[in-house]
């Protein structure tokens, strides 16, 4: 899902300044153009296997499209880590995604099914993404799905606006924008991913956020 930063604009005033800060440019980009860096802030408490497990999905997700993912912990428990485990963010390529409870998500979303936004920045890139582990659990719970592979798609979503642009939602599959009881379902047995169109414009994406890092 998409929003817009007026939208978002309860959840920045607690944890923008840590998140805009970190997406801001400042030195070299990663080796290779079809990687990204993601720095995880978990506001939500999740288990470290849960989270390494999720990251693990996303990680094949964007890697059968060509894209590989470099993951950082940032915040863990409530507590922000420093370096090595979060190091200071470079370029465009590096993306924040935040893990956040129901209380937090209440700033960002209109509606209870909501699974998580992507936030619309200020400048050509955005950077910054949300995750709803709330809803993830209600939804694995309910239907009997892996609470990580719930999670671990939600996530490549989120992501996924960020490097797709504006308008990325689509009819079916993984952008689809809300999901039903089968996205679930087929997110739980990895069978969401992106379509031919989406790889080559995730690709032209991260492609571009090399060149305007340099």
């Amino acid at each position: 899902m998409k929003a817009s930063l007026i939208t978002a604009s309860l959840l920045f005033a607690v944890i923008a300044t840590d998140t805009l800060a970190a997406a801001q440019p400042s030195g070299t980009a990663p080796q290779g153009n079809n990687q990204i860096r993601v720095r995880v802030y978990d506001y939500a408490g999740v288990s470290e296997d849960v989270l390494r497990k999720a990251e693990d999905v996303t990680t094949r997700i964007f890697q059968q499209v060509g894209v590989d993912i470099v993951w950082f912990t940032c915040l863990r428990n409530g507590k922000f880590l420093g370096r090595p485990s979060c190091p200071a963010a470079t370029d465009w390529t590096d993306l924040i995604l935040n893990v956040v409870p129901r209380a937090m998500s209440k700033g960002l979303a209109k509606k209870d099914e909501v699974d998580g936004v992507a936030v619309d920045g200020p400048d050509e890139f955005s950077c910054n993404a949300w995750v709803f582990f709330d809803r993830a659990k209600e939804v694995a719970a309910k239907q009997l799905l892996t609470l990580s592979n719930v999670l671990g798609n939600l996530m490549a979503h989120e992501l996924g606006h960020l490097l797709l642009g504006s308008y990325s939602h689509s009819i079916t599959g993984l952008m689809r924008g809300g999901w039903s009881r089968e996205e679930f379902i087929a997110a739980n047995r990895g069978e969401l991913g992106f379509s031919e169109p989406e790889r080559e414009r995730i690709l032209k994406g991260v492609d571009a956020r090399h060149h305007a890092s340099r």
